[in-house]
């Protein structure tokens, strides 16, 4: 009797693909502590992760959505108590501002709105302080304008600087940038903040 000869089947392996989003920068590294890029958040909402713009922290940012997207941190630890968050942004010239409201833990802390910037290259920072309940904290970063949100590279979490005469550990916890041996913020010196480095 014949033999029925079952021919092998034979496995494609697509060529792959080349990318059309490219950096058109190398990644930079990001030494801050208490920084959470945009684009590894656990929670992304309306938005799209991209990498063609210039001057970006980590593996690129976050291109914010229109009404109603977010970018939602879970894992916010770093400070128990007054904290200042700084959100590192872009907006294109001529654009309107964007607004966007803060929450953490559900409870809106700030409705920030993100001017334009020089271009969409150029990235800069808005800051607020608020306060860190503690333990883990989820920040989450909505769009509420209808014009859409701006580009996110990151967020930096820290302590703010506690008030003149106030218990302090460090130089840094003071208002007045010095600590003096028993533990107080020094009350002789102006508080005059440090650029906030790009």
């Amino acid at each position: 009797a014949p033999v029925a000869s079952t021919p092998a089947p034979v496995v494609s392996t697509p060529a792959p693909v080349a990318s059309t989003d490219a950096p058109t920068k190398s990644p930079t590294s990001d030494n801050v502590n208490g920084s959470y890029e945009a684009e590894d958040a656990s929670k992304l909402n309306g938005v799209t992760v991209k990498n063609t713009k210039l001057n970006f922290f980590g593996s690129g940012y976050v291109d914010m959505g229109g009404t109603g997207s977010y970018i939602e941190w879970d894992d916010i630890s770093d400070v128990d108590g007054p904290c200042k968050l700084d959100f590192r942004f872009a907006v294109g010239s001529g654009d309107d501002p964007r607004s966007c409201e803060v929450t953490i833990n559900g409870e809106l802390v700030e409705v920030a709105s993100f001017h334009p910037t020089i271009s969409w290259d150029d990235w800069e920072h808005l800051e607020f302080e608020t306060l860190c309940p503690p333990g883990r904290n989820v920040v989450r970063l909505t769009v509420s304008g209808s014009n859409g949100g701006p580009n996110i590279d990151r967020l930096v979490v820290s302590p703010a600087c506690t008030s003149d005469g106030d218990f302090c550990a460090n130089n840094s916890e003071c208002c007045s940038q010095v600590c003096n041996n028993d533990n107080t913020c020094d009350t002789s010196d102006t508080f005059t903040p440090a650029p906030v480095a790009s």
